[in-house]
């Protein structure tokens, strides 16, 4: 799956289990991000989910996953991790291998 998102150790940064922390409203909030891939153009968050693979948008078949995929790339953007690289955010099912990007 990741292959064919060109994704590949060597070609830029893949790093897995990034961890992630920020203070929110006077709370410590963390977080690891699955896998995060970053190339000249892309930085890439995926969230790695042994749930079925939807049938419908990920919007609303696991919205809470969406809510935690989005915290996840509002951290990375806050703390400086994203760059000039265009930002995306998806949920990549391990029982096929599918990937579903939010929009």
């Amino acid at each position: 799956a990741l292959t064919a998102l060109g994704i590949r150790p060597g070609d830029g940064e893949v790093a897995t289990e990034y961890p992630l922390v920020e203070l929110r409203e006077g709370r410590l909030v963390s977080g690891a991000i699955d896998l995060l891939a970053l190339d000249a153009r892309w930085a890439t968050v995926l969230d790695f989910k042994t749930d079925p693979p939807p049938l419908v948008r990920i919007e609303r078949s696991y919205p809470a996953y969406v809510e935690q995929l989005q915290r996840y790339g509002e951290m990375l953007v806050a703390a400086g991790g994203v760059g000039p690289r265009s930002l995306r955010l998806g949920l990549l099912f391990t029982a096929d291998g599918s990937v579903h990007w939010l929009e």
